[in-house]
């Protein structure tokens, strides 16, 4: 290989890992400030407290009657757990609250640069979410007339990287199959009927 040659292939040889490590680099970068895997499935756990009211209610005086039937401001707390599938920049999943009446929600929402937007037919719940937790806002939506407010903390309890679990997942079947004994061969057959006798010489 004459020199030019050979300078040339360095060369490409030398961007195609520069190439590579700029893309681990960006791949790292882009984890640390994400915070999630982009293929995951999640868990978190923790507690909430809002304020709930009908606006249509300020002009009434406020009594006991009001804040039974619903027409007064309510606090509620409780607790409430997520649990999400995150699909690049799309959330679904489920939402299980206590405290008040105790429901089984299903959400579905957005993820972008760090925050976590969930929708149920009643409220919002938007805020930071990554490994050490989801907390943030609960709003409400225009499908009822009460006016939500209010806020919620959690903490992680599970978190799955997807993608990284298929692969040890092929790999370990992989390294099953290498590990495996072979399988017996089957035995000749021996040849059938009787041998013929050679004739003595006379």
């Amino acid at each position: 290989m004459g020199g030019f040659q050979k300078h040339v292939v360095l060369g490409l040889a030398a961007s195609s890992v520069a190439g590579l490590f700029l893309a681990a680099q960006t791949a790292m970068s882009q984890q640390a400030s994400d915070g999630l895997p982009e293929q995951s499935d999640l868990s978190y756990q923790g507690s909430y407290e809002l304020t709930a009211s009908d606006p249509s209610a300020r002009s009434r005086p406020t009594s006991l009657r009001n804040v039974i039937s619903g027409s007064g401001a309510k606090r509620i707390t409780g607790a409430l757990t997520f649990n999400l599938e995150r699909r690049g920049a799309e959330l679904n999943g489920t939402m299980i609250i206590t405290g008040g009446s105790p429901t089984h929600n299903r959400v579905t929402g957005t993820y972008q640069d760090g925050r976590c937007k969930l929708f149920t037919n009643e409220t919002v719940h938007e805020g930071t979410c990554n490994s050490q937790g989801f907390s943030g806002q609960i709003s409400s939506t225009g499908a009822i007339t009460q006016k939500v407010e209010g806020r919620f903390t959690t903490s992680p309890l599970k978190i799955v990287d997807v993608d990284a679990q298929e692969r040890a997942l092929t790999q370990a079947a992989k390294e099953k199959a290498m590990s495996a004994p072979p399988a017996p061969q089957p035995m000749p057959k021996r040849p059938t009927g009787s041998a013929s006798t050679p004739k003595a010489d006379a």
